[in-house]
Order: C-alpha cells, then structure tokens, then sequence
C-alpha cells in the first residue's frame, strides 16, 4: 500500500499554504479537499467572499479567485489533490494514521486538520437571493465595499462578534442597526456600553429579519413587527460551525475538541503521534484568510520537523 507521509484534510488557505510548504520540502503529501465540505466548494469559506483588499501582497480580487491561485500554486508541486470528504480517522497498530473517505483509505505519517468552519446563516425570504449581493458573514472581509459608504448597514447577532461588526462598520458606512433577536447582549455590560456610545449605531432589540428586497442588490429588509429597513448589506455575525464531524467518528481524536473545535490545548497526546492542525478549526483562532496561511506554514513546519525524527 502507498503511504504519505502527510495527508492534510482541507482546502482552504491553511490546507494550501501547508502542502506548499511541505511540497516544496519534496514530501510526499495527499490533500483531501472534501467534496462541498461545510457547504462549500475547494477553497471553503472564503469562496463567499466577492472582494478581499486584505491580504498581503493582493492588491484587490474576490476569494474565489484567491482560492484558486493558492490550489494552483498548491497541484504544481506534483501534488496529488483529492475532492473527497473525510468520514474517520483511526491510529494503526503500526504507527500509521488510516484516513478513510467516503470512497477510499489512505495511510500517512502524519495529519494536518484544516478543514476550518462554515459561517451560521439565516433562512428567510430573500436571504439565498442575496448572498455575496449585500448579504455577508464577515464584516472585516467585506466592509469596505465602496457601496456601504454613505450606506446603513445591519448586523444582526448578540455576541461579542456583533459587537465587533458593528464598530467596525461604524467607521465605513453612514448608519448600523445591530439586529438582537432577544433583549439583551450576550456580552460583557462594558463592550456594550462602548458601542452604544457610537453616534452612528442603533440596537434594535427581540427583532428577526423575516424579509430581504432588492434588484441585483439588498435594498431593505423587514423585520418582524414589519419594521422595513433601507440597507446596503446584512451582515451575520451569529457564529459559526466547526467542520469536525468526522473527529466525532474517530475514538483516538474525539477528546480534543472544545465546542466543537479542535483545543490546542487537548492536543498534546496525540501530537507526539504526527497529528497538527492549522486554520479556523482551531479554538479560539481568528478568522482571517493570513492569519489562517499562516498558521499552515507553521503546521507544515512541526510536520516537517517530525517527519525528519521519522
């Protein structure tokens, strides 16, 4: 049978930069992207996003188109690249990590897990229309459209992210309205009391968005009590969703995880096993295309450094 020496699960910017890294090094790395993982083509979550102005070195492009530069850089290394989802991974009485699909199993020496998060949505009228055409969930990535300018914009979350969407947008658009489904913060009261200090920020509290209109574009929403809202963007900040259903699956894995992300802190007895993870998988990591490439570098480097001990 063939074995790698690293198979990284993932497709994102953590997954790319990782087998760069560990291609260029000339391992011999398979990378299983997963097919529609967490909802989302190869690439991930930044595929969603229409224009990244960000990113080191880029000067302007959407994150499709980012995504597929990396995977380019990614498959000329005489890489073997897989659209295949991962359902379980188990330890081999032979020191080898046995990675079985939905249609395979493969053997490596090591793991890279970088199969990230998917972004909470909302379902009501009008929100599959315009996603990416004024609907978002990420404010940093996307704030900055020219067309929020002399704009309102919503958030709608309670959380500290909310919180962090709206002062954020508070210095880009005319007007934010933060959405609160119930009637109060699930944040601590000084955070709070600052964005409520903003000129330019209303809360809106025990509202839900029930409608979006526009042309190619949102134009408003209408809330529950029939609130209608002119906007230029929504933007979720309700959370997101860890894709690690298939470490649930797997008994040597399945103690590191803390609300379903992956806790580094957890990770020390299966490390010494060749087990390392990078990106928005991670707990607590921010979620940010550099901060997630970067941490893929430093995955491929621990790689690199025990497969030499191999």
């Amino acid at each position: 049978m063939q074995i790698y020496d690293t198979i990284i699960i993932g497709s994102g910017p953590a997954a790319y930069t990782a087998s760069i890294y560990l291609r260029d090094a000339n391992y011999n790395v398979l990378v299983l992207e997963g097919f529609n993982a967490g909802g989302y083509p190869p690439g991930g979550q930044l595929t969603s996003t229409s224009s990244i102005t960000n990113y080191p070195g880029v000067l302007h492009c959407s994150g499709q188109e980012l995504m597929d530069v990396m995977r380019t850089q990614s498959t000329k290394l005489s890489s073997q690249n897989e659209m295949e989802t991962v359902c379980k991974i188990n330890y081999t009485n032979n020191n080898l990590h046995e990675v079985i699909t939905e249609d395979n199993t493969y053997y490596t020496y090591s793991i890279i897990i970088a199969t990230g998060a998917s972004a909470k949505k909302l379902d009501f009228v009008g929100s599959d229309k315009f996603w990416n055409n004024g609907i978002s969930s990420c404010a940093i990535c996307d704030g900055h459209n020219p067309r929020f300018k002399n704009s309102n914009v919503v958030v709608i979350g309670g959380g500290n992210t909310a919180i962090e969407y709206a002062s954020y947008l508070s210095k880009l658009a005319k007007y934010v309205f933060i959405i609160v489904r119930k009637n109060n913060f699930r944040t601590n009261t000084y955070n709070t009391q600052n964005i409520l200090k903003l000129s330019n920020v209303s809360v809106l509290y025990n509202k839900t968005v029930i409608k979006a209109d526009g042309n190619s574009w949102i134009e408003n929403i209408t809330l529950n009590d029939n609130t209608i809202i002119q906007t230029a963007g929504v933007f979720y900040a309700i959370g997101h969703i860890p894709n690690t259903d298939f470490i649930k699956n797997s008994e040597l894995y399945n103690d590191i995880l803390t609300d379903g992300y992956i806790d580094l802190s957890l990770l020390h007895n299966i490390r010494p096993k060749g087990v390392f993870v990078a990106g928005d998988v991670i707990y607590g990591a921010k979620k940010q295309a550099c901060i997630a490439a970067g941490s893929g570098a430093n995955a491929a480097l621990d790689a690199i450094t025990f497969l030499e001990t191999k």
